[in-house]
Parts: C-alpha cells; structure tokens; sequence
C-alpha cells in the first residue's frame, strides 16, 4: 500500500509538470488541474464517478482503467499535439472510442471542426455521449469501421474490456465477440483540405492509407498521427510500403516506437508515425511546433504504451 501510495504522488508531480508544459490553449485553473489529477490517481476504479468531471469536461466512460490511460496518453504526454496556423482547422479522427482525443482537440483547438470514426455500437453511445454532455459543436461522428470498400465487414471485440482499444476489424487483433458493422471507405469524407488526420484503427490502416493514396485524397492532409501495428499477423513484415507510401505523396515523418520483447521476433509493436506535408522548397513550415511540443513531452522510453502492452499480453498471437 505505501510503494502504491509513493508512485501515485510521483506520478502526480510528473503529471502535473506535463499539463502545465502544454501550450497556453490547454492550459487550466490550477485548481481545475490538480482535482484531476487527484482523481485520476487516488480514486480507486470502484469508486470513480462516472461521468468523472475531468480538465474541465464531463467524461462518461466504460472501463476505468482505459479512461485513466486514454487521460495520460493523451493529455499527459501530448500523444496527438500539433500545430496549425488555421483558427479553424480540419480534423478527422479515425478511432475515436470513447471520444477522449476529440475533447483533446476541441481543448487545443476550440473552433476546429471535427469528423470521428467509432465501429463498436456500445463505445459509439458513450462517444455521443462525451459530445452532447460537453456541448461540443462542429463535431460530426459516425458509426462505422474504415477499410477501403463500402459495405459491412466483419469486426471483432475484446473478451477483456469493455470499449477495449484492441477491438479491430483483423481477428489476430481481437478474440471476443465477432459482428457485422458497416464499413465505409474514409475517401468519401475527405472533401477537402484536411489539417491533421489522426488514425488509430487496430491494423486497418494498412487498407485505409492505400486507398486514400489511390482515391487522390492522401495528398489533402497536412499532418497525420498515425498508430501503425506491427505485427498484429506476427509473419508480415511490411512497414516500408506504410513508410514509402508516405513518401510518394510528399510526406516527411518521425517515428517512435515501444520495444517489447527486444531481441524476440514476431512480436506485436506500436509504432507512432508523426507525418507532416513538405513545403515546395522542401523544408517543413508547418510541423516545427509540433514536433518540438511532442518531444518536450516524450515518455521515457518503452513507456508510451505500457497499458496497452499489458492487454496484448493477454490477447492470444
């Protein structure tokens, strides 16, 4: 109880430093940071409200422990931090869950107009849910999985958690619940120029980017967070066509990645890919910020997804 005690007051301090390294848009009342913080490290998950009043938002969630990792990855660590010079800009966020990344960038960005992709029927109710509750406008969400047709396509939940962020459309990924959920390919949505692209979607955007690429419309983003999985199919090994892909439409990136079993092959990694549009004389004008904010605030390494790593422990290769 006491070494539980020492690490949730260290993990306090670090968290607060992060929060107030932010840039000035997410900045927040002290008072407002510090009874977060309170709550996200010394509240048992038992005893979690729910909703949980949260950096200023109401916050409706499934499972505690998700919603604690969701709150450092992405408000802690900046996981999804970027600059753009639009007072208004264009995000899609592709994997939405429960809606944390899109209360994260109406922080940043209060103006920006929003579009979020969630498959899962139970974790879309909830993500309507943080929308409507905090009274977040221009933010357009759809139920349904991205691939590159449109159709139905089969999707696999979790047997572990509920709104589990492993739930995908590729059955290595996931070993609960198959059904049915409507699929649609993202190209029909990008209409136009789009400021940052944010995809998490579970192994699908080994379909998702090539058909952007092939609709024309890959070269319409500006900036793109991208989760790519390695080896979610532990005997396939095709990073380089995501990277060169990338390339040939005139993306420059960086790239940060967790290191389980270092030394063991086949063994499934996250690989957070930061891309960002080269200017014509090909010097990047739009991402120094960015990327400076992101390493100001860069785990220690292998720390990044800790969480995750512990539920794909659990998960069968």
């Amino acid at each position: 109880m006491l070494v539980k005690s020492i690490k949730a007051v260290l993990q306090s301090g670090y968290q607060f430093r992060q929060l107030h390294e932010m840039p000035a848009a997410l900045a927040m009342p002290r008072k407002v940071t510090l009874a977060s913080i309170a709550r996200m490290n010394f509240i048992a998950d038992r005893y979690l409200p729910n909703p949980v009043q949260l950096l200023g938002y109401n916050v409706s969630y499934a499972d505690a422990a998700q919603l604690r990792y969701l709150y450092r990855e992405i408000f802690v660590l900046g996981a999804y931090i970027f600059h753009s010079s639009e007072r208004y800009p264009f995000i899609v966020d592709c994997g939405s869950n429960i809606g944390i990344s899109i209360l994260f960038f109406k922080r940043l960005y209060p103006g920006a107009k929003i579009i979020g992709f969630e498959p899962d029927q139970d974790t879309f109710a909830i993500l309507q849910r943080n929308i409507e509750q905090n009274g977040l406008s221009d933010v357009t969400v759809h139920n349904c999985a991205l691939t590159d047709y449109d159709g139905t396509i089969a999707f696999y939940q979790s047997g572990q958690t509920k709104s589990s962020l492993m739930m995908s459309t590729l059955p290595e990924r996931a070993s609960g619940t198959r059904t049915e959920v409507p699929a649609r390919r993202l190209s029909n949505f990008l209409t136009t120029d789009v400021d940052l692209l944010k995809m998490d979607i579970e192994g699908a955007e080994t379909s998702v980017l090539p058909e952007l690429a092939a609709a024309n419309t890959l070269r319409r983003v500006r900036q793109l967070h991208l989760e790519y999985h390695h080896h979610i199919q532990r005997d396939v090994d095709d990073l380089s066509v995501t990277l060169q892909l990338l390339e040939q439409h005139g993306f420059g990136y960086q790239l940060q990645g967790t290191s389980p079993g270092w030394g063991a092959g086949r063994t499934n990694q996250y690989i957070a890919i930061y891309a960002y549009q080269k200017a014509p004389n090909g010097v990047d004008d739009r991402s120094t910020d960015s990327r400076g904010a992101r390493e100001a605030r860069m785990p220690p390494s292998g720390s990044l997804s800790d969480d995750r790593s512990r539920e794909d422990q659990e998960a069968p290769m």
